[in-house]
Formats: C-alpha cells, sequence, structure tokens
C-alpha cells in the first residue's frame, strides 16, 4: 500500500529559534513566522502533526510544546500538558532528538532519544 504524503510545511531551527514556511507552493516556500515562547532555549527537535497543522518542539531539557502553525499560539495539549511531562523522560541524559506523529493513529507522538522512545498519547492526561 502506497501513501502519497503532501508537505504543507517544514521549519526551520536557527538561534533564535523556529521558523515556519509554508509550502502551499512548493516552488515558491512563504516565511510564515516564527514560533514564539522559545526564549533562548535549545531545540533539538521539531515535528509536524499529519492531520491538524500543529507542529511539536522538543528542548535540550526534554521538555515539549506543541503550537498551532496558523496562529503561532500553544495548542490545548500544550497549554494543559507542558509542565507535566514525566520526571523520567525529563531526567533521561538522551535529548529528544526526532518527533514522529503516527500516520496510522494520530493522537501518538513517538519522542526519540539515541537509546529510547517514549510514546504520548495525545488523547490521554500525561501522568506525571
Amino acid at each position: 500500500l502506497l501513501k502519497i504524503i503532501v508537505v504543507r510545511w517544514v521549519g526551520a531551527v536557527d538561534s533564535n529559534g523556529v521558523c515556519l514556511y509554508s509550502l502551499a507552493d512548493p516552488s515558491e516556500p512563504r516565511f510564515h513566522g516564527r514560533l514564539p515562547g522559545i526564549d533562548g532555549r535549545m531545540v533539538t527537535a521539531i515535528g509536524f502533526h499529519p492531520k491538524n497543522e500543529d507542529v511539536a518542539v522538543a528542548f535540550s531539557s526534554n521538555e515539549i510544546m506543541m503550537f498551532k502553525i496558523r496562529t503561532q499560539e500553544q495548542n490545548a495539549w500544550s497549554q494543559d500538558n507542558a509542565g507535566k511531562i514525566p520526571y523520567k523522560l525529563l531526567q533521561h541524559p538522551d535529548k529528544i532528538i526526532q518527533i514522529i506523529f503516527d500516520w496510522n493513529r494520530h493522537s501518538l507522538m513517538l519522542l526519540v532519544t539515541s537509546s529510547a522512545i517514549c510514546v504520548v498519547d495525545l488523547i490521554k492526561p500525561v501522568s506525571e
């Protein structure tokens, strides 16, 4: 079974944070904006949700924030759960280097380090 994936957004990480670009016209990427709330923290990974135009951002502290791309505001999950990331993940010696969303179960977000994978179900509350 072959799935065709249309990429609508791309992000670029620099020392000032995360810049978002629209690929509505792939021949002419357009700057959409910069995500707020990064405040000099080092970004280690970003991942785009396949269904709802949200972007997840991981920091060197292994904290996670999610933003609505169109408005560049934190989404409801991030507002409710950003301060509840499990202590084991925050204290994990390896940093999150990749964020993957499951294309078949859109509520699953995989946080990948060099030695572990943490599965987050965005529908369930995060337990500290």
